[in-house]
């Protein structure tokens, strides 16, 4: 992807998609810090980089 003569518009495009993001979950109540650690140690789990760097596989397609 080529960023160069975009990063104002990529920077206002994050924050807009981060801010909506903040307001949902303070809107349900959730606590945004927990659910996004929880997702990376789930990605981590079913992704482990020995097996998985560098491939395109499903996470259940993995030879384990």
């Amino acid at each position: 992807m080529n960023c160069i003569g975009k990063m104002d518009k990529i920077k206002e495009e994050l924050a807009d998609a981060v801010n909506y993001c903040m307001l949902m979950a303070d809107a349900c109540g959730l606590d945004l810090d927990k659910i996004v650690q929880k997702k990376v140690n789930r990605n981590n789990e079913k992704y482990p980089v020995d097996i998985s760097k560098d491939s395109k596989e499903k996470y259940d397609q993995f030879r384990r």
